[in-house]
């Protein structure tokens, strides 16, 4: 069902009567990026705020402890480990005392939450002001947050490389040092910003695009390793089809009523013991399949990066933004596409001049580098001959 949200939006924030007319595009336009996980972990205000609020809390979750040592004091007696039955006025005293520890124990959560979500928001509001004066300064048009790695073992992480392989949105896939203020934003919100030189001034950045999705479809190298993968997968799992199988024959049997006792006595034991081979087969197998496709993912990742960063030297490319987008027609026609491009986790594409979309000649140059077996089409089915004259 489409979402009637994005499109509400669109006519309430459209063109009002009397609006100012739209700006002249600039002629050489800067376009700043920084990383926003990087910025969140060396913000020494960040680090102070966040430091503050877990001393906090752990004060306050040791008053909590000391009332739920109370309580149960007060349900078991000394040296035993059976709870007393509510009676009396050892039971009125349990049932106030746990009362009050419920009431601290959501009382705190809510002074908690509060105190984080100011600390968010004076977070916010100092990396923003840092930014805008830092953007004015610099004369950029837009500074763009991202996330991405910030430590070694990071960048060489798989799962970081697959993530950055499947963006939601536009990505910095490569980002040349003039680009990336991210050194810059740190020292100015530490406090340290006027030992930054200014930067040289530049007559305009080029920026490319290219679709992620389309690359990751007709790259060569990445669907010959899917199939070859697929074919390991069906290699290690003969012998799971088989014993599935007579795991199936077996449950059948043992539902006849015409077996002797001791037929199924040894068929039931059968059955526990085929269990718990296809359990350990489909372990084992899973796990050399997840090895390799971390290996395949990485290797892919570090295909792409390298054509990438050659294609942006040569071309003068401040940055090239991986995006993700619809690759043949039908899905370019597809509501459901085109509802989430109306409702964007972060900057997407919504027009790109084909100047600036470097899609085929990355794939070109990924396909000339990495040549590898052209992939089997399945098999179709034969075609049943037609007898003429008969029905």
């Amino acid at each position: 069902m489409f979402c009637w949200c994005a499109l509400a939006m669109a006519m309430v924030v459209g063109p009002a009567a009397g609006a100012n007319p739209p700006p002249k595009p600039g002629v050489g336009q800067k376009i700043g990026y920084f990383n926003m996980a990087r910025v969140m972990r060396d913000y020494d205000k960040a680090k102070a705020r966040v430091a503050q609020l877990n001393e906090q809390k752990l004060r306050m979750e040791a008053n909590l402890v000391g009332l739920r040592g109370m309580l149960t004091d007060l349900k078991q007696p000394a040296g035993t480990s059976q709870v007393v039955p509510a009676s009396g006025t050892e039971s009125y005293d349990a049932i106030k005392l746990a009362r009050l520890v419920e009431d601290a124990d959501r009382d705190m959560k809510a002074v908690l939450d509060k105190q984080a979500r100011d600390v968010i928001a004076e977070v916010y509001d100092g990396i923003h002001a840092a930014a805008v004066a830092m953007s004015k300064e610099h004369g950029l048009c837009a500074l763009l947050a991202y996330p991405d790695a910030v430590t070694d073992e990071e960048r060489n992480s798989a799962m970081v490389k697959e993530m950055k392989l499947k963006p939601p949105a536009a990505q910095p896939f490569y980002l040349n040092p003039s680009g990336d203020y991210t050194d810059e934003l740190i020292l100015r919100l530490n406090g340290k910003g006027k030992a930054v030189p200014p930067r040289p001034a530049s007559s305009g950045q080029k920026t490319g695009y290219f679709n992620i999705a389309g690359v990751m479809r007709d790259f060569g190298k990445a669907k010959y390793e899917v199939y070859t993968l697929n074919q390991k997968r069906n290699e290690l799992s003969k012998d799971l089809v088989s014993w599935r199988n007579r795991y199936i024959k077996l449950q059948q049997d043992l539902q006849n009523p015409r077996i002797t006792p001791d037929d199924k006595e040894q068929m039931s034991k059968e059955l526990v013991k085929l269990a718990r081979k296809i359990e350990d087969k489909d372990k084992e197998v899973n796990k050399a399949l997840n090895d390799d496709a971390t290996k395949i993912i990485s290797g892919l990742y570090d295909d792409i990066h390298a054509v990438v960063t050659e294609l942006a030297a040569e071309q003068g490319l401040t940055a090239v933004l991986a995006y993700p987008d619809a690759v043949t027609e039908e899905e370019r026609n597809s509501p459901f596409i085109k509802e989430l491009k109306l409702k964007p986790p972060a900057t997407q594409p919504f027009y790109l001049a084909p100047s600036s979309d470097y899609t085929g000649e990355i794939l070109k140059r990924l396909n000339a580098r990495h040549s590898v077996p052209e992939v089997p089409l399945p098999a179709l089915p034969p075609i049943p001959a037609v007898n003429p004259g008969k029905p």
